[in-house]
C-alpha cells in the first residue's frame, strides 16, 4: 500500500533578518498546520457461491397393469424396482454421504390419476368429435335444399308442357261405349210413340204425363233391380268389400 502524505507542521515565513549591522527593525512571524487523515486500501478475492448439503425426496406412483378382463388395476413396485430407482436417484442428485447429502423415495398411488376423467354430459350438437360430421350434413342439407328451391322455382315451369304432354300420351283410351240393352232401346221407342202420339192429339197431355209417370216408376224399379243383382255378385265375388260397407254404415249411424 501507499505510504501516507507527510507535510511539514509549521513553517516560518519572515522578513529579511537582521543584517549585519545590528539594525533593529519589525517583525512577522506566521505559523500553519496541516492535518492529513491517513488511507488504506485493501483487496480480497474470495471463491464462488458453493454448495454444502443436498436434500432430495421422490414418489413414484404404483405400477400400472391391464389384467385378463381387460379391467386397469395398479399394484405398488418390487423391492427390485425401488432399489433401481434410489441408484437413479442417487445419480442425478449427484449424491455424497461425506458432504451429508439426504435422499427419500416413496412408492404412493396418486390420486385421480388412474380413474377416469368425468365429464360433464353435452349434446350431442355440442360434442366437439361430432362437429365435423355436423358441418357435412348441414352442407348437404343446404345443397338439397337449394336444388329443391330451384326445381319448384324454375325447372317444374319449364317441364310443365312436357309432363302434360306426356300424360296425355300415355292416358288410356276411354272405354267404348256398350250398346243398349232392350229395356232402354224398349223405353226410347216408348218416349217416342208417346211423342208422336201427343203431337197428332191421339193422347191427352194428361194421359202422356202418366204415361212418363208409368215409365219413370218402371224405371226406377228396374234401375233397383239391375243395381240390386249387382250387389249380389259382387257379395258372391268378394265379401269383404260388403263387409266394410256395413261397417262404414254403421260407423256412421
Amino acid at each position: 500500500p501507499p505510504s501516507p502524505a507527510t507535510a511539514p507542521l509549521s513553517s516560518s515565513v519572515g522578513g529579511p533578518a537582521a543584517g549585519a549591522g545590528g539594525q533593529n527593525g519589525p517583525m512577522r512571524k506566521d505559523s500553519t498546520t496541516n492535518y492529513e487523515v491517513d488511507k488504506t486500501v485493501r483487496y480480497e478475492q474470495k471463491s464462488m457461491g458453493g454448495l454444502r448439503r443436498l436434500s432430495v425426496a421422490v414418489v413414484v406412483n404404483y405400477r400400472r397393469t391391464v389384467d385378463k378382463a381387460g379391467k386397469l388395476t395398479v399394484k405398488a413396485l418390487s423391492p427390485v424396482e425401488m432399489a433401481q430407482i434410489n441408484d437413479l436417484v442417487k445419480s442425478a442428485m449427484g449424491y455424497n454421504q461425506e458432504r451429508g447429502d439426504s435422499f427419500s423415495v416413496a412408492n404412493s398411488p396418486f390420486d385421480g390419476v388412474d380413474k377416469p376423467v368425468e365429464q360433464d354430459p353435452l349434446g350431442w350438437w355440442r360434442d366437439p368429435e361430432n362437429r365435423p360430421l355436423i358441418i357435412e350434413v348441414a352442407k348437404y342439407l343446404a345443397y338439397a335444399l337449394i336444388a329443391l328451391f330451384i326445381y319448384l322455382r324454375f325447372v317444374r315451369r319449364l317441364l310443365r308442357p312436357v309432363i302434360n304432354r306426356f300424360d296425355e300420351m300415355t292416358k288410356p283410351p276411354p272405354p267404348p261405349e256398350l250398346p243398349p240393352t232392350p229395356e232402354q232401346i224398349r223405353a226410347k221407342e216408348e218416349e217416342e210413340a208417346a211423342a208422336i202420339a201427343l203431337a197428332a192429339g191421339l193422347i191427352t197431355p194428361e194421359q202422356a204425363a202418366k204415361n212418363a209417370a208409368q215409365e219413370l216408376e218402371e224405371r226406377t224399379a228396374q234401375a233397383y233391380r239391375d243395381n240390386l243383382s249387382m250387389a249380389k255378385s259382387l257379395a258372391q265375388a268378394d265379401p269383404r268389400i260388403v263387409a266394410n260397407v256395413i261397417k262404414a254404415w254403421l260407423g256412421n249411424d
